[in-house]
């Protein structure tokens, strides 16, 4: 017997699953998934194994992207998909079964890191054995690179967070509903206008769509838009991550979104 919809939507989605997260995840993947784990919810499947085979799509994604033909760049895009769609899952099990975890969480990060060097690396694989070309490659590896990159700078604050919290060994109150960045009412300068459009470009979502777009017109129509897409997204998330760190040490960015989400007690 299934659970209800209705009643799996309060175990296993959190309260705010549609104001945090980007767009697609909050109006689309989440809602999607929670089918999904209807169905697996009575198979007694465990959200570390949901995890684990989160990984494998990713990998059977990386592999097709690297054989470098039209068709198998389309395999990769679908698998792309699934892989994303999948990496929602997991949560929702472990909330229904009440077995939630920081280790599950850790987990599913790590995870991300293999499944986005991966994907990516296929990528640059199959545009070098597309094209026969050692720049193809080295333009594919960069993305790979500047990605993930971009995706440390994060990972690196919150360990920098975790050092400051244990050095101080104090109580601490955590302000739930902070915000490290308030929104302005003014017009943002058209610098950091372009900023915030390349660090969208870098976000996993927005780049798996571009690549199934971008695969999808390569085999009905031969354009090749694959190699624009991994180039567009070379050059942004190389100037993402590069300025991002500098942002944030010439700046003592870290300092102060860790005075404003943390007070002694």
């Amino acid at each position: 017997m299934f659970e209800p919809i209705d009643k799996l939507r309060d175990i296993c989605q959190k309260k705010d699953y549609k104001k945090t997260g980007n767009m697609m995840a909050r109006f689309v993947t989440r809602d999607m998934a929670l089918y999904i784990t209807r169905l697996l919810i009575p198979t007694g499947i465990t959200a570390n194994q949901v995890v684990f085979i989160t990984i494998m799509l990713g990998v059977i994604s990386a592999v097709c992207f690297a054989f470098g033909s039209v068709f198998m760049t389309l395999a990769g895009a679908f698998f792309f998909q699934l892989w994303y769609l999948s990496d929602h899952i997991d949560g929702q099990i472990a909330r229904y079964r009440k077995v939630s975890s920081l280790t599950g969480v850790f987990y599913d990060f790590y995870a991300h890191y293999i499944v986005h060097f991966l994907v990516l690396g296929g990528l640059a694989v199959g545009l070098y054995i597309r094209h026969v070309d050692l720049r193809f490659l080295i333009l594919g590896l960069t993305a790979c690179f500047s990605m993930n990159m971009v995706s440390v700078i994060n990972d690196c604050i919150y360990k920098a967070f975790y050092n400051g919290l244990s050095n101080e060994r104090m109580d601490i109150v955590f302000k739930a509903g902070a915000k490290t960045e308030e929104k302005k009412a003014e017009q943002r300068p058209l610098p950091k206008k372009i900023f915030v459009f390349m660090h969208k470009l870098t976000e996993i979502h927005v780049v798996m769509n571009m690549v199934t777009v971008a695969a999808i017109l390569d085999f009905f129509f031969k354009t090749d838009l694959i190699l624009f897409e991994v180039f567009i997204l070379a050059v942004a998330a190389t100037v993402v991550w590069i300025f991002k760190l500098v942002h944030i040490v010439n700046g003592r960015e870290v300092d102060r979104k860790y005075s404003e989400l943390f007070r002694g007690r």
